[in-house]
């Protein structure tokens, strides 16, 4: 019998197949529509010019995965075996370095959400003539000026990265915070999921520093996403997404040990 193996996302070996994808948002018709559409943004300006990346970059909370079918499983960086929550975290120029090595014949560089953060995952974002979802665009504004953007490793996705914390995501079975949760068919999105740092695992999401066919969308920088969270929450409600009550979350670290007297 062949072995499990854990799904971007999670460290928990098991994991199920994704879903199977789901009929697109019918065709635009005209070329007008398609230009009225494109221009309802002002693309952020991709600069070099980062210290949110650079913040985050510099942090410990790096790792490398590899392609298997339709998983992404992350590695560990000394033995070359399924990572769990005790494996080693490297620095993104670490990690970058190690995948580069094929050392493990690794796919690409993944980011274990730190303390602070959030990751928000937009699957299947263009429709058959290859434009963007108009649900994209609405997205995509609320985030523009507080969000790092790059494309999903299938080409087909997006990935949001932010500070701040995702209050909407409910609770597990323990009365603890959950720290994904996935809306699938959101206005013809096969799925928008949303990341944030765990105490119990380590969510991770893949990262391409890419933003190849979407001219549409700057890499722009990691800024304080409170507001623009907020803005998707009421914006899931207004479209008649049933959620969870508002969760507080002030911190999602585990507490500090006692100070010694």
């Amino acid at each position: 019998k062949q072995k499990a193996t854990p799904d971007e996302g999670s460290f928990c070996p098991g994991a199920s197949a994704k879903a199977s994808r789901k009929t697109k948002e019918s065709k635009m018709d005209t070329t007008t529509e398609l230009l009225s559409t494109q221009n309802r943004i002002t693309p952020v300006v991709n600069s070099n010019n980062r210290p949110g990346l650079a913040e985050l970059k510099g942090l410990p909370q790096w790792l490398v995965w590899r392609r298997e079918g339709d998983k992404k499983p992350p590695l560990d960086p000394d033995t070359g075996g399924y990572a769990n929550n005790e494996a080693r975290l490297l620095t993104f120029d670490e990690a970058t370095a190690l995948h580069q090595s094929q050392k493990y014949k690794t796919t690409g560089v993944g980011l274990v959400l730190p303390e602070g953060y959030c990751a928000i995952d937009l699957d299947d974002t263009k429709d058959d003539d290859g434009y963007m979802l108009d649900v994209v665009f609405d997205i995509y504004r609320i985030f523009q000026n507080q969000a790092y953007c790059e494309v999903s490793p299938s080409g087909n996705g997006l990935h949001l990265f932010v500070k701040g914390y995702a209050d909407f995501l409910g609770l597990d079975y323990e009365g603890k915070p959950k720290t994904k949760r996935k809306y699938q068919n959101f206005r013809g999105l096969r799925n928008l999921e949303v990341f944030s740092p765990s105490l119990k695992g380590r969510n991770y999401v893949t990262w391409t520093r890419d933003a190849e066919g979407y001219p549409e969308i700057g890499l722009g920088d990691v800024g304080d996403g409170t507001q623009a969270l907020a803005e998707l929450r009421a914006m899931l409600q207004a479209e008649g997404v049933e959620l969870p009550p508002p969760v507080a979350i002030t911190s999602t670290a585990p507490p500090a040990p006692p100070t010694p007297l």
